[in-house]
């Protein structure tokens, strides 16, 4: 199996809406779809704040991680792809 998928579900902390958003890393590559709500994106030093419909492809070799924000729960798909 070349990748891995997921339908995630991030609930909303107010509590996590002004602390730094944690990060990890794994190897491989990753694509995450919102189907729902708002989701807080931190890749490195860069964030960015993806609404239902939107995607975002990366390496996940590199310091990544997300938080649902906009007052409701998030759901999205992702899917991992391993490092060949």
């Amino acid at each position: 199996r070349k990748a891995e998928p997921f339908k995630v579900l991030a609930r909303y902390s107010e509590e996590e809406q002004d602390k730094p958003i944690a990060l990890s890393r794994h190897e491989g590559q990753e694509f995450d779809y919102i189907l729902k709500g708002k989701l807080k994106f931190r890749f490195e030093d860069y964030v960015e704040i993806l609404n239902e419909g939107d995607a975002v492809y990366y390496d996940s070799g590199f310091r990544h991680g997300m938080i649902a924000t906009g007052g409701e729960d998030c759901e999205f798909l992702a899917i991992v792809f391993k490092k060949e």
